[in-house]
Order: structure tokens, then C-alpha cells, then sequence
């Protein structure tokens, strides 16, 4: 059978990989780590009293919002060293039972992001292959985000022969910065999905784009704009796959040019410029990510209150049944059924959303000017500035024979066909020159 799987719908509690007395050391260990928690934890609870009294003074006293910063940042690094060390605590985050909410597990997820080699991967691709500065001059990625793309064909049909039970099979498999994919892995929207480690929620914009497709009239390279979604809700508590992506600028497959080098295709993740007169800081987090609580309790009442409703209006239905002798009545828009309208696809997905970032209205790119997009205008005139934050991915295409699909079904054009120019060959052209004759006879 193996070792069973574990997670948060399977978790497992931490055990003792020795019993109490096998190994006096080991005991005192615990008990000097665990005094430590508790006293750590004594000293966050005052702080914590500290940090609320200040609150209520700074509702009349704005000059006191800067010592609130002060005392709610030490604060969490106290809230963080109460747990941080325990071993229940360190196994929870190592086997995938993660709770973002709790500062201690997001404090050793981005520790083990920053510090175990992910972000150094990321980064010395980026640099190596020159996305830094040929898509943007600078960059300071603080999430961790993953590119997930479809499993290469002779993998796929494997996975389905195994599959004798039919199975739910994740057919998405994570790519490595850098890495090499095939046209027909990218021929559906990849999926995105982030770790971010800030509780409230913040709006970024996404962006696919390639800077390698050919200027022939330049004789250089332009950008290409694959998909773009803006305003997106992120937190540390988001769970799953960044949803509705193809809801803005569709998503093109990318299409890497016959004759032309590797592709590098850069995701973008570029964080939104905060509400004027206001930053994030702590004292924003703890206030909107209060607040969203709120809220989003209420909306779970609600959404039970309405659930009851619906029981008790369809118990009302089938005991009108029975009185009826089970004859079927069509239903008026009066009658109490029709009090729960079905939700409409059009909802805006921010209408529950509290945070301070500014909603930028981008309009949609349309094909005509995906050729020649400018990152760098972008990102200058809605105040995108991935300097201070945001999430990088980047991959690379070369061309197949499959792309021409993409040119036939996607773009509704012709495949180009590039290469370099001959090389100067005196020898070849003196060759090919007419013969000329070294004498000349006169008659």
C-alpha cells in the first residue's frame, strides 16, 4: 500500500520519533524549545494588548500610526518566533499541511522559497538569458509563482493507459524556470498558481509575453503579447489555481517563428499601485485583512441563510406535490421558488473584495496590436512597478511542425520562414562573375 498521502484533507499529527526517556538529551531539547515558544508567546500577548490600545488612541491621534507600524512589525516577528522552532510546527509546513494564515507557516514557506534555491533559479535564469533587461530593467519577485503546462504527448497517453479506473488525473505538470516545452504542451492556457505572503488582499496584473519574435523592417526583435488579465485579488490565503485568466486578452498560444532561435515566453505577475494617500504597510494589512474576515463571514451566512430558504422551499414544493396527488404545476414568478435568482456569470469578481489597491481599466488588446506591445509603456502608464514586488515565470519554445496550427487556427495566417542571410564569399562571386577576356583583338 505505501505511506498513505498527506495533506490538509488528510493531515496527520506529528509523532515523537522517540518515545519520552530513550534519549535524555533529545527531551531536554524539546523542553528548552518549547519554554522558549511559551515564552515568546507570553511576550506576544502583551504586545498584542500594546497594539490594540494604541489603535484606540490613534482612532483621534494620527501621529501615533507610525509607533503602531512599529509595534505591529514586531509583533509579527514575535508571532513568528513563538512557533517557528517547534517541531510539530515545522513538520506541519514539510507535509503539505500548510495554513497560510498562521504567521509562522507563511514565514517558513517563503524562508524555504528565498533560501532553498527556487529563487536563485528563477533569478540566475532570468539574468543568464537576459529577460533582465530585454522585457524589464529591473525586478524583485516577492511571490513564488508556478507555471503548470500541459504533460508532453507520449507522457499523457502513458499516464491514461495506467489509468484503468478512470481515475481524476492531474494532467499539468510544473515547469522549471528556463525550461524547454513543445508547442503542443502550450496549445491550452497553462495554469498559474502563487504562493503570496501578505494576508490581505492585493490586485496585480498578468502578463505572457515573448521578445523574441523578428522586425524585419528593423532588423531587430519585438515583443509579442500572448495573454493579459489585470486586477487580480491575491492573498496569502488563496488556494488553487489563479482562476479566470481568459476573461480579458485571450490567451494565444505561443507560436515560436520557423528559422528563429529559442523563444523565452515571460509570465508576469506585476503587483498594482495602492489607492492615493494610502500605502501598504502593517497597519493596512491588519485593518483590511480584519475587515475581509468580516466579510467574508457574513457571506457565508448568508450563503447558508439562503440554502435553508431553498430546503425549506423545496420541502414546501414536494409536500404541495402530495396534497395534489402528485400533479406537476408550471412555476410563477411569484411563488417562493423564484426568490432565488441563479447566479449570473457576469458578477464582478471584486464585488467582495476589500483592499486599497487601484482597479486599473485596461482595455482589451485586440490582434491587430498584440505584435509590438511595450512592456515597459505598460508598466509605466498604469503605475506597475515590479521593483517592489510581484512574481516572474519564464520558459522556452522552439519551433516544431506543430506551430503551423496555431498560425492556421489562431492567427488566420500564413507561417513565416526566416534565416540568415548568406555569407559574403569572394571566392563563390568571383566565380559567378561573366568572364572577362584579359586581351582585346582589334580588327
Amino acid at each position: 500500500m505505501g505511506r498513505p498521502e498527506i495533506s490538509l484533507k488528510r493531515p496527520r499529527r506529528w509523532n515523537r520519533p522517540l518515545p519520552e526517556g530513550i534519549l535524555p538529551a533529545y527531551d531536554e531539547a524539546l523542553k528548552v524549545i518549547r519554554m522558549d515558544a511559551w515564552r515568546v508567546r507570553a511576550e506576544a500577548q502583551r504586545k498584542r494588548r500594546e497594539v490594540a490600545g494604541v489603535a484606540a488612541e490613534g482612532e483621534e491621534k494620527a501621529i501615533l500610526e507610525g509607533e503602531l507600524e512599529k509595534k505591529r512589525a514586531k509583533l509579527h516577528i514575535l508571532d513568528v518566533q513563538s512557533e517557528v522552532n517547534l517541531p510539530e510546527v515545522r513538520w506541519s509546513v514539510m507535509n503539505a499541511m500548510t495554513d497560510m494564515s498562521i504567521p509562522s507557516h507563511r514565514h517558513l514557506v517563503e524562508q524555504r522559497w528565498r533560501k532553498d534555491g527556487d529563487l536563485d533559479l528563477l533569478m540566475e535564469r532570468l539574468h543568464q538569458m537576459n529577460v533582465i533587461p530585454d522585457v524589464l530593467p529591473i525586478l524583485h519577485p516577492s511571490i513564488d509563482l508556478h507555471v503548470a503546462a500541459r504533460l508532453m504527448p507520449q507522457h499523457f497517453d502513458a499516464l491514461m493507459e495506467r489509468n484503468k479506473f478512470q481515475r481524476r488525473l492531474n494532467t499539468f505538470k510544473d515547469v522549471i524556470p528556463g525550461n524547454y516545452l513543445i508547442p503542443q504542451q502550450t496549445r491550452v492556457p497553462p495554469k498559474l498558481y502563487a504562493n503570496v505572503f501578505h494576508t490581505d488582499v492585493r490586485l496585480y496584473t498578468m502578463l505572457l509575453v515573448d521578445p523574441d519574435v523578428p522586425d524585419e523592417a528593423n532588423h531587430t526583435f519585438t515583443t509579442f503579447l500572448h495573454w493579459l488579465k489585470p486586477n487580480i485579488p491575491l492573498s496569502a490565503t488563496h488556494v488553487g489555481r489563479i482562476p479566470l485568466l481568459n476573461t480579458h486578452t485571450r490567451y494565444v498560444p505561443p507560436h515560436p517563428q520557423r528559422g528563429t532561435p529559442y523563444h523565452r515566453y515571460t509570465t508576469l505577475l506585476l503587483p498594482q499601485p495602492s489607492l492615493p494617500g494610502m500605502k501598504y504597510s502593517h497597519n493596512t494589512e491588519a485593518l483590511l485583512t480584519a475587515q475581509q474576515a468580516r466579510l467574508t463571514q457574513s457571506l457565508r451566512d448568508r450563503a447558508a441563510a439562503d440554502a435553508e430558504l431553498a430546503k425549506e422551499v423545496e420541502k414546501a414544493v414536494r409536500t404541495a406535490g402530495v396534497i395534489g396527488k402528485g400533479r406537476r404545476h408550471s412555476s410563477h414568478p411569484t411563488h417562493p421558488n423564484a426568490a432565488l435568482p441563479p447566479p449570473t456569470s457576469d458578477e464582478d469578481p471584486l464585488a467582495n473584495v476589500v483592499t486599497i489597491s487601484q482597479r486599473i481599466d485596461v482595455p482589451v488588446v485586440p490582434n491587430s496590436q498584440r505584435l509590438g506591445f511595450d512592456v515597459r509603456a505598460f508598466v509605466k502608464q498604469y503605475g506597475l512597478n515590479a521593483a517592489f514586488g510581484g512574481g516572474a515565470h519564464m520558459f522556452r519554445e522552439v519551433w516544431d511542425k506543430y506551430v503551423g496550427a496555431v498560425y492556421k487556427y489562431e492567427l488566420h495566417r500564413a507561417q513565416p520562414l526566416y534565416g540568415r542571410p548568406p555569407r559574403h564569399d569572394p571566392q563563390r562571386e568571383a566565380h559567378s562573375a561573366p568572364t572577362r577576356r584579359k586581351y582585346r583583338i582589334d580588327a
